[in-house]
Parts: structure tokens; sequence; C-alpha cells
């Protein structure tokens, strides 16, 4: 299990299993912001939502489609992906083996 540190007040994951970040605020779309809040503060871009898939990550500034208009090949170079109930949640990060280095280190600390 990681340690992550966020400041008092700042969105984060309620718990770390497995590797995958998991937020499940309760309240329509409130583990949905505060996914999007805290991976944006760690320098992620987040791909556009399309309900019941998949959405993109990735480290650095990048504009992602919807998980439909992303080709086979390029969803193999993603950095991570956020599953779940967008509106409900929970929602589910996972890194991949193609995150860098950067990217996990940026997950690890605030």
């Amino acid at each position: 299990m990681s340690v992550i540190e966020t400041l008092p007040g700042r969105p984060a994951p309620s718990r770390i299993l497995h590797g995958a970040l998991i937020f499940d605020r309760h309240g329509p779309y409130a583990a949905r912001e505060d996914c999007f809040a805290f991976l944006q503060a760690r320098g992620f871009s987040i791909g556009e939502w399309q309900s019941g898939s998949p959405c993109a990550v990735m480290f650095g500034p990048r504009r992602l489609p919807k998980w439909r208009n992303i080709a086979i090949a390029d969803r193999q170079r993603l950095h991570g992906l956020i599953m779940g109930d967008g509106f409900h949640g929970p929602l589910v990060v996972k890194l991949t083996s193609s995150a860098p280095a950067d990217a996990r280190l940026a997950i690890a600390t605030q």
C-alpha cells in the first residue's frame, strides 16, 4: 500500500486497494469531482467522460477524447484508466504499465 500525502481539505482517495485509487464520496458526481481534482492537481489529463466506458488518463497536458474515439493501439499507450459510475461512484483509478515513473511519483506525493 502506498502513502498519499494530501493537504487538509483537498480531494483524496478514500482508500488504496491493490495499487488502485478509490474515490467514493457520496452525492451526485461527488466521487467524480474528487477524482478529477486529485488527478488534475498532480498534472494528469483526463479524457472526456462517456457513460458506461472507462475514461482515459495521461500524465502531462493533453486533450483526450471519449473512450469510443480512442484507437485500440492508442488505448495501450494510456497511462491510466478511470472506471466506475461517474454519477453515484465509486470510481477506481488504475495506472497502467505504460505510465512513466514521473506519473507514479505524482500520484504518491503532493
